[in-house]
């Protein structure tokens, strides 16, 4: 089971680790052979574009077909745009958004990530 992220804050960064499970982050070049999972902080600007980073973009067009769940990070003072980034990916790719979690994440949040992944893995 991997994880491939991205990061620009480091808190996505922060939360993949406490997952305890292999993880990579992602360049824009980078073409995979093994199903992941996608964990992304979201960056969106008021209207919820730009949620994605085009780094993300780019590593989705090449790899998306061995993507198996999305997890994004972000900030609740968003509103509705709250780890957006899982829910354009999600809609853009066809694939099950995982869990959102704030900033990087706390206990509760790695558990409902680990159980899920168990199960897509298993």
């Amino acid at each position: 089971m991997i994880v491939y992220f991205s990061t620009k804050t480091g808190n996505t960064k922060k939360f993949v680790e406490k997952l305890g499970c292999e993880s990579v982050a992602l360049t824009s070049d980078m073409i995979v052979s093994k199903p992941f999972i996608l964990a992304v902080g979201t960056y969106a600007k008021n209207d919820g574009s730009g949620a994605v980073h085009p780094t993300v973009i780019k590593f989705l067009k090449k790899n998306r077909h061995l993507m198996k769940g999305v997890v994004a990070g972000g900030n609740r003072n968003f509103g509705r745009h709250f780890a957006y980034a899982a829910d354009v990916i999600s809609v853009k790719c066809g694939t099950d958004i995982i869990h959102k979690f704030e900033l990087f994440g706390d206990e509760s949040d790695v558990d409902i990530v680990k159980d899920k992944m168990g199960k897509i893995f298993a």
